[in-house]
């Protein structure tokens, strides 16, 4: 059984928030990850489009000392439009003050933060505050726009996302509670499409627009309550 909180106080909850974001591997590529509780079970959550087309290899989650297997089953949610997975682990185990989902209210314009490890990243933890776990970047983001499309509720988030931060959590401060709250799963970003124009012809290229999409995380439990 994999227990990377064994050695690690989480007293702010900040600290939750980061020990609990994970660095994960499918294939070649990495990506982020985090664990939430939800009736007492330990749920890990990122984004569906990390498995593409084939959810039967391995997924690896690095707690620090190499890659390990992850041993569970993978869920989507009915609507092919949402990109969540949720992984019913079986063998990575938090403390009994894991974070729960919640129901919240967010603001238009307010300060968002997302976690991750872009193009893997990370923070190393030398000085053992998170039981030798990496630690993922912290990067923020203004809370643009909330929509409801098709029953998929879409945040849009106005900042700057790398490939890696896919599956990473959104942390918002909730309206009903004045703390913040994981309102969202990273999906990705918006590319831009431009042209060069040079003497010897014209090129499409393409650049980061800025506009990065996130799904809400009441799409996650409602994946929970399908599989429970």
């Amino acid at each position: 059984m994999i227990n990377p909180f064994a050695a690690a106080a989480q007293d702010q909850l900040t600290q939750n928030f980061l020990a609990r974001t994970f660095m994960l591997k499918y294939g070649s590529g990495t990506a982020s990850g985090f664990l939430i509780r939800y009736k007492n079970l330990d749920y890990l959550v990122t984004a569906k489009h990390i498995f593409g087309n084939d959810d039967k290899r391995g997924l690896l989650v690095n707690i620090g000392k190499g890659w390990h297997k992850i041993e569970g089953k993978i869920y989507y949610h009915t609507n092919k439009q949402i990109d969540i997975a949720v992984v019913k682990v079986s063998n990575i185990t938090v403390d009994k003050e894991g974070i729960e989902l919640e129901d919240y209210s967010v603001a238009l314009g307010e300060w968002a933060y997302f976690l991750g490890f872009p193009y893997g990243l990370s923070t190393d933890d030398n000085s053992n505050i998170n039981a030798g776990i990496p630690m993922p970047f912290i990067k923020r983001a203004a809370l643009s726009s909330m929509s409801t499309t098709g029953s998929a509720i879409t945040l849009v988030l106005d900042g700057h996302n790398n490939p890696g931060f896919s599956g990473g959590p959104v942390i918002i401060k909730n309206l009903k509670t004045n703390k913040p709250t994981i309102a969202g799963v990273i999906s990705g970003y918006i590319p831009q499409t431009n042209k060069l124009v040079t003497p010897a012809g014209t090129w499409d290229y393409s650049e980061n627009s800025g506009i990065i999409i996130a799904y809400g995380t009441k799409h996650v439990i409602e994946i929970i309550d399908e599989i429970r």
